[in-house]
């Protein structure tokens, strides 16, 4: 009953070719797991671009953060190990500019010099 299960367990790592490694369960859970943090990726990147639009001084921050939620277009098309590797091999984020003069609510301004100063 043990070595059967034991035998079981070493299967999943008797690969012998890239295909068989690319329709392993390992990798079948290592892309779905990939793909579920990617979402919730692009679920804080809108999130920050709702915020961005809607806090004075910031909303020149939101076409950047739109930007960036375009590259995930097509992720659900995304199959296996390989097609996840090229896709996310693609993606370069744009770089957000620095605030000189923040010209927005001053209980934000002085949160953003606190935060600053812990960097």
């Amino acid at each position: 009953m043990v070595r059967k299960w034991m035998n079981s367990l070493l299967r999943l790592y008797d690969i012998k070719s890239a295909k068989q490694l690319e329709d392993s369960e390992i990798i079948k859970e290592i892309v779905d797991y990939s793909r579920v943090l990617l979402e919730e990726a692009v679920q804080e990147l809108t999130m920050a671009k709702d915020l961005a639009s809607a806090t004075p001084g910031l909303e020149k921050y939101a076409l950047t953060l739109s930007e960036d939620i375009a590259l995930f277009d097509g992720m659900a098309d995304v199959t296996g190990y390989v097609g996840m590797q090229e896709f996310l091999n693609k993606i370069s984020f744009g770089r957000i500019a620095v605030i000189r003069k923040f010209d927005g609510d001053e209980k934000k301004k002085g949160a953003r010099e606190k935060h600053a100063r812990c960097y």
